[in-house]
């Protein structure tokens, strides 16, 4: 009876969390919280402006100008669904955001991550040991050859252009068998104090990892990367600390290892297993303890390659380093953590580009902040989808009545467009209505 209780329980704190109004209060939150560096007699509270940004991605809005071009009835819930006072305009938007260091901002990730433990949704997407996957991957948010400011990074091609752009690290909470993902931190790419020399991914790395140690340090994060971080210096910095890691690895960058794979494998002390899954063959080879490479020969890995065979006889190599020690038992949950790194390209950041959220397009640049934090808005209202997506009852029905996510942003934004409306849930209720879709409260 306790079991059932507790679940009762459960679902009753995330069906109080995980509706928009909710979780538009927790990033709100986090809005207010930010010093406003402004004049006291600014029009606008920064709070206001933060929240119309938020408002462009969590509506799908195709730029700022759609945005500001707007209707009465747009401007009324725009107000009152996203407890806005005053709405700015898309060019003062600009000016504003672009003043606000993105590291200020970037508690919004720790609030959406906090109500996602609150919910227990950390629970369900516990793997490996109770680990939970992170994958981690670099992603561009903003490039030209025109258009630039002092903490572009600079690329020149042999022709003489120069493209400059804006990048970010993220990591994403992630599961092999769940479809969704939580972006819990980014690390931006970009070059500070007018230093020359360009910031890379492997520098924004060590930023990452020291935010984690710092600031979920009992989360018992494994982080998945690709071969991009398979080198001694990368490795001892997880390792340094506390984080799990299933790591990429490639003979072209990783000889030193790859031969002592081979060695193992010619005096027979390789271990083999063979899984079958979803049409596909899978041959797994593993053996533990050896150096990651000859100079650093302290650092020791457990090494898998995995052969996939499709259903058509083409086949794919894998292969992985991790501080996990590899058995027969658990080979083949390995190999799935490692390939569910793809879920932060596919389900994140194609997800951004390709439905709704217009991640490569360019909202708007400035000359210090605001392309990232542009970024760090747009990542909330995917996080805040995400979690409706997970345990929303009324998001789920309309969303899966529907059958796509177009038609759903579509829907939402008809609505939004023409009728005032006290709530998004409200919305939620209209477009049911409209589709006769039944709802968890309908009679």
């Amino acid at each position: 009876m306790a079991i059932f209780a507790d679940m009762r329980g459960l679902k009753a704190i995330r069906d109080e969390k995980l509706t928009f109004g909710s979780l538009l209060n927790e990033v709100q939150f986090v809005f207010e919280e930010i010093k406003d560096e402004r004049r006291k007699n600014s029009k606008f509270k920064l709070k206001d402006v933060l929240s119309a940004g938020f408002a462009i991605f969590s509506l799908k809005s195709a730029s700022l100008l759609e945005f500001d071009k707007r209707g009465k009835t747009e401007g009324i819930n725009l107000k009152k669904i996203y407890q806005i006072e005053d709405i700015c305009s898309d060019s003062h938007m600009r000016r504003v955001l672009d003043t606000i260091d993105s590291a200020n901002i970037h508690k919004g990730f720790e609030k959406y991550y906090s109500v996602l433990k609150e919910c227990k949704i950390d629970t369900d997407y516990e793997y490996l040991s109770g680990k939970k996957i992170l994958s981690i991957d670099g992603v561009s948010h903003f490039s030209s050859k025109q258009v630039h400011c002092s903490n572009c990074l600079t690329k020149e091609h042999k022709s003489g252009e120069i493209t400059y752009s804006h990048q970010m690290l993220s990591a994403a909470m992630v599961h092999p068998d769940k479809k969704e993902v939580f972006p819990i931190a980014c690390e931006p790419i970009i070059n500070k104090d007018g230093k020359n020399k360009n910031d890379c991914e492997q520098n924004a790395a060590k930023r990452l990892i020291a935010y984690l140690k710092k600031n979920y340090p009992n989360d018992n994060f494994l982080v998945v990367e690709d071969a991009l971080y398979g080198n001694g210096p990368h490795i001892k910095e997880l390792l340094g600390a506390n984080l799990s890691f299933i790591v990429g690895v490639k003979p072209a960058g990783n000889s030193s290892l790859f031969g002592s794979f081979k060695t193992r494998k010619e005096r027979g002390l390789l271990k083999e297993v063979t899984y079958k899954e979803y049409g596909e063959t899978c041959q797994i080879s593993y053996c533990n303890n050896l150096p990651i490479n000859s100079s650093h020969s302290d650092i020791r890995v457990n090494m898998l390659i995995c052969e996939k065979t499709d259903k058509k006889g083409k086949k794919t190599t894998f292969s992985w380093v991790t501080d996990i020690k590899i058995t027969e038992k658990n080979a083949h949950k390995i190999m799935k953590a490692g390939r569910a790194r793809w879920k932060i390209e596919n389900e994140t950041f194609n997800t951004l580009k390709n439905q709704g959220y217009h991640f490569s397009h360019n909202f708007g640049h400035g000359n210090k902040h605001l392309s990232t934090v542009l970024a760090y808005l747009m990542f909330f209202a995917f996080f805040m989808d995400q979690l409706r997506q997970y345990g929303e009852v009324n998001f789920i029905n309309v969303w899966k009545a529907l059958g796509t996510k177009s038609k759903l942003w579509k829907s939402i934004r008809a609505g939004f467009e023409m009728m005032p409306f006290e709530s998004m849930e409200k919305i939620l209720e209209h477009i049911a209505q409209e589709f006769d879709i039944p709802l968890k409260n309908s009679a």
